[in-house]
């Protein structure tokens, strides 16, 4: 009988509330960027996940 065990590998960018910023880079996440909320008239750290 053979097994055979797939891995999938896949990443995803999300933009984080800058007050959130440090829960997500201990939890993994990488500050890859920023962009610009124009409704809260800050900019927004860019945070890159790997799983």
């Amino acid at each position: 009988m053979a097994l055979s065990i797939v891995t999938i590998l896949f990443s995803f960018t999300l933009a984080s509330d800058p007050d959130a910023a440090g829960f997500y880079e201990h939890m993994g996440a990488v500050r890859v960027g920023e962009v610009w909320n124009e409704f809260q008239k800050v900019n927004l750290p860019v945070m890159r996940v790997d799983t």
